[in-house]
């Protein structure tokens, strides 16, 4: 292999399939990038077994070939390397790279020792803008679960149907869906209509993708039995989907939309008195706070045995009779931040039921996020 390519050619596609790397592994070639010149351009591909990254960029290639390199070792050249062509060739399992007056030798393994993807569908049914698909994820993953015993609510479902995208996750504790349309390539994996899918995902595995998609890219989706595939261009990842049954979770979500009681309020103002509150909790194991509706609308308080208490007030406008009810302040710090829109609508029913959290406004998306009470302190 032969070839030259821009600095920041090299740097920009060691980048974006780096987070595939793993940091520790007993198969010495998974540390590596394989490399592929051929027409005009370097192919470059790094996968941990669960998740394979491969992205393309321009350069000008005289002989074609490939070699694994250590990824790491070549990422810091890339970067500290100045801004010049770096010239890039390989004998055997020896790469050398020059930049300016800089030399440096790698030693590598052979192209054919890299693992060998796992087979993918090549067409899909379905394209979703990048910047939807990260909003998916970024609305619903935070949601999942991080006890590594319970593998199923580690994942986000991924639920496609004719028109739309939906993600679901849940902990047991709170629950966040979230929908979007998209566009329908009908026939584009082998003819007739799109066949709704539901396949849970690793949301670490596909925010990957954001290193390899521009947000305004239109990404291809497709599934096989096994893995998740998003394709742009030549631009391609491939996450392992997890097996099993997922929560049926829609009939958490009809119970919420029985809730009588209704809280109006300004998603920041709300979100800003939970931290002050909080400040009280901060060296405790429970970070229980009490929210009590009224006419005037919410007063949050913490009491501790010897930390201090703390009250605040929010205004807000609320229907339904007075109630006390317990939330876990880290879960509404983690969720109140992130609903898209300026004004929250809380959906309540009785102190041991679970609270629904919509956004309010014309253009809000369709969000629904659910949170389950926990007991107040006597």
């Amino acid at each position: 292999m032969k070839l030259t390519i821009p600095r920041d050619n090299l740097r920009r596609g060691l980048e974006a399939v780096s987070g595939a790397v793993p940091t520790r592994t007993t198969l010495p070639v998974l540390n590596h990038v394989k490399l592929e010149a051929e027409d005009g351009k370097l192919r470059l591909e790094t996968t941990n077994l669960d998740t394979h990254l491969s992205f393309a960029v321009d350069a000008e290639v005289e002989e074609a070939g490939g070699l694994c390199i250590p990824a790491k070792r070549i990422l810091e050249i890339a970067k500290v390397a100045p801004d010049a062509p770096i010239h890039l060739q390989t004998k055997d399992t020896t790469a050398k790279l020059k930049v300016g007056r800089t030399s440096y030798t790698l030693h590598g393994l052979e192209a054919d020792e890299f693992p060998d993807p796992p087979k993918a569908p090549y067409g899909a049914d379905h394209v979703i803008r990048a910047g939807d698909l990260w909003r998916l994820l970024d609305q619903v993953g935070f949601c999942a679960s991080t006890e590594e015993t319970r593998p199923i609510m580690n994942g986000v479902l991924w639920e496609i149907t004719e028109g739309a995208m939906t993600m679901v996750a849940t902990n047991g504790h709170r629950l966040a869906k979230y929908r979007v349309p998209i566009a329908v390539l009908a026939g584009a994996g082998g003819g007739g209509e799109p066949e709704a899918r539901s396949e849970i995902i690793h949301p670490r595995s596909v925010q990957l993708g954001r290193a390899l998609f521009d947000d305004e890219a239109e990404i291809e989706v497709a599934f096989s039995e096994t893995h998740v595939v998003l394709r742009s261009g030549e631009s391609r990842l491939l996450a392992r989907t997890v097996e099993g049954p997922y929560p049926r979770y829609q009939q958490v979500v009809d119970s919420a939309a029985d809730n009588n009681k209704e809280l109006i309020v300004h998603r920041d103002s709300l979100v800003d008195a939970i931290r002050r509150v909080s400040v009280v909790l901060a060296n405790e194991g429970s970070k229980v706070i009490r929210f009590t509706l009224g006419s005037e609308g919410l007063a949050l308080s913490a009491r501790t045995p010897d930390g201090g208490d703390a009250d605040d007030f929010v205004a807000g406008e609320y229907t339904g009779d007075p109630l006390q009810i317990g939330f876990d302040s880290k879960y509404l710090l983690d969720m109140l931040p992130r609903v898209p829109s300026d004004t929250l609508r809380m959906s309540f029913k009785a102190p041991e039921r679970a609270v629904s959290i919509h956004p309010v406004g014309e253009d809000a998306p369709d969000l629904v996020n659910i949170m389950s009470p926990f007991r107040l302190p006597d």
